[in-house]
């Protein structure tokens, strides 16, 4: 899937993502300023891998198929964060109190920054982890979710541990008979030599007085007549906001090209049942994400 700039750009995904570099800048100017090497550089690198991951993978629409990585990258992140920042806010008070009895003391600019940085960087993880982290019917996801409406803001990424059943046909009611037409054949079979064979072209033996067909009163009654299910009802209709490529590895999700008008039968959930006409006149139909949809009727 190509890149999609209009999933960052929403309001929430924008505003964590500049919180989260504004944060980050902050830490590598007071890195700099205090001139430290090792462990925290491998931090901020780290840190910096995270934010852009993240919104990587929201741009490309992958947050679902690497849901769990995210969230654990992103768990890990948090922990430096909140080893860094204490470690800095630590050294801001020592600096400080030395501060006051000489006036050769470093400045304490270098740990504050570091310090105001990991503190924003804190609230974004946090804010990440929760989100990306909570199943599509816990509260926090509803809430983010109804938040997109109208396209106003950031609609929660199709992720989902356990996919929703898609209905389907329960096929013709009744079944034929066990062995019907084998119990059949076999009377026939049974009954053949009471009938008349040919003698010659156009010519038949006599058929004993006592011949009569074979009895079926022993064979299975007749299949019913099958009864065809009805179409789906159309619950109402949608139009697509984006193109959408379904997963290769799920068989029941449909592609879709943007501004297509689909009839959707079953919008329960953040799956949705539809179905459409494609270009070549064939019906297409299966389970769509209902964020990439705009109801109309």
């Amino acid at each position: 899937m190509p890149f999609d700039k209009t999933q960052v750009m929403k309001v929430p995904t924008l505003a964590s993502g500049v919180v989260a570099i504004l944060g980050w800048f902050l830490m590598f100017v007071g890195v700099c300023i205090e001139g430290s090497t090792g462990v925290i550089a491998f931090h901020l690198f780290y840190l910096l891998v995270v934010i852009l991951g993240v919104l990587a993978a929201i741009g490309f629409g992958q947050a679902k198929d690497h849901r769990v990585a995210i969230v654990a990258f992103i768990a890990i992140g948090f922990t430096f964060l909140v080893n860094t920042t204490d470690a800095a806010v630590g050294a801001s008070k020592a600096v400080s109190s030395v501060a006051k009895f000489t006036r050769d003391a470093p400045s304490a600019a270098a740990y504050n920054c570091i310090a105001a940085g990991g503190v924003f960087m804190c609230f974004v993880f946090v804010y990440w982890i929760v989100t990306f982290g909570s199943g599509e019917t816990s509260p926090v996801s509803v809430m983010v979710e109804s938040s997109g409406s109208n396209n106003a803001s950031f609609s929660l990424p199709v992720i989902s541990f356990k996919k929703r059943e898609v209905p389907t046909d329960k096929g013709l009611e009744g079944s034929a008979p066990e062995n019907s037409f084998a119990t059949y054949e076999s009377g026939v079979a049974a009954g053949s030599t009471q009938y008349a064979s040919y003698n010659a072209p156009g010519e038949f033996a006599s058929v004993p007085s006592s011949a009569a067909p074979p009895s079926l009163s022993a064979a299975s009654p007749p299949p019913p007549v099958p009864v065809a299910n009805p179409s789906p009802v159309v619950v109402s209709k949608a139009r697509a906001l984006y193109a959408y490529t379904a997963n290769a590895a799920d068989p029941k999700e449909i592609s879709f090209p943007k501004g297509v008008i689909l009839d959707v039968t079953d919008n329960k959930g953040k799956w949705w049942y539809a179905r459409y006409v494609n270009d070549e006149g064939k019906t297409v139909e299966g389970i769509v994400p209902s964020n990439y949809l705009e109801k109309l009727v």
